[in-house]
């Protein structure tokens, strides 16, 4: 079974939100005085819409759960799995990315220093948040 890459699935993604919203607002009257039916063009689709980017939003949700995370007591389960270290050895090759390692790379991407001090406290991850929500393809 082939692994799919982190750029595979975001293609994958963006591919498949353009088709939901496609789906959703397909069809059309030619006129108003009409009852005849068309599709909307991907380009009418992409007017109404402007620019799609799931992408982003699926960043700016992993960063906003890590503020959430980091913040968390150490009696909750996701906490104790998110510090979790887990036994053994990995397999022979190229280790599989984590989920740490995207929201690392998210945050190298935008600058941001020092997260997991900024995570503790509220108002310097809400700038974060804020920050994220400004750039584009993170």
């Amino acid at each position: 079974m082939r692994r799919l890459t982190t750029g595979i699935c975001s293609e994958k993604s963006v591919v498949w939100h353009f088709c939901c919203c496609v789906n959703i607002i397909e069809c059309t009257y030619t006129n108003l005085d009409s009852t005849d039916w068309r599709s909307r063009t991907n380009e009418e689709v992409r007017q109404l819409y402007g620019e799609l980017d799931i992408v982003t939003e699926i960043k700016k949700g992993r960063l906003r759960w890590l503020g959430h995370v980091e913040r968390m007591s150490e009696e909750r389960v996701v906490m104790r799995l998110y510090q979790n270290m887990p036994e053994g050895s990995r397999s022979v090759g190229r280790p599989r990315l984590r989920w740490m390692d995207d929201v690392k790379e998210d945050l190298r991407r935008m600058g941001v220093t020092n997260w997991r001090i900024r995570a503790y406290r509220r108002d310097d991850w809400k700038m974060v948040m804020k920050e994220a929500k400004v750039l584009q393809r993170l």
